[in-house]
């Protein structure tokens, strides 16, 4: 199960930048993640979940982006569709904390835009996703987890057709919907 991440800002340098640091980050930590897209345009947004259907999922807003739909416009209409979706804002404007929370929008957090520290608070993020996505930590959750060389693969149960063992040695089949 690949975390999809979604990025959205109008500013085009910051945009590439951040991607840049999201990919590079996901590379370096061999994480199960892929920044599925990078856009300026929110109705890229839209559009895109119309055709592919997340329930585990991570969003980067610009709260600004300089068209009819702020960030905060976007990050309602996700969570309306997606109650699980984690919003992380990357803004300038920290005055709008407030309204996120009279809308009940529930972000992850907010990167306030500063070239000292994005970069690390969005690793952070992609770190703290890593470990509460794939990381076995609870005995009682329902989930198969195992290990593919270093990387930690964890399956939700409810997605596994069949389990099949190999006649070789530490071989194993599985079948999950996708």
């Amino acid at each position: 199960m690949t975390l999809p991440i979604i990025l959205c800002d109008d500013d085009t340098l910051l945009l590439s930048h951040y991607k840049s640091v999201i990919e590079n980050w996901i590379m370096i930590n061999d994480y199960e993640m892929k920044l599925v897209l990078a856009t300026t345009d929110p109705e890229d947004i839209f559009l895109f979940l119309k055709n592919n259907k997340f329930t585990n999922s991570l969003f980067f807003l610009d709260i600004d982006l300089g068209k009819q739909l702020d960030g905060i416009d976007v990050a309602q209409r996700i969570r309306n569709d997606n109650e699980f979706a984690e919003i992380v804002f990357i803004t300038s404007h920290q005055e709008l904390a407030l309204e996120t929370l009279k809308r009940q929008i529930a972000p992850l957090d907010y990167i306030i835009k500063d070239e000292k520290t994005e970069k690390g608070q969005i690793e952070k993020i992609l770190d703290g996703r890593h470990t509460k996505t794939f990381i076995d930590r609870g005995p009682n959750e329902r989930h198969l987890s195992f290990m593919i060389g270093s990387r930690n693969i964890r399956i939700d149960l409810s997605s596994i057709y069949f389990l099949e063992t190999s006649v070789t040695p530490l071989r194993s089949f599985y079948m999950v919907k996708t």
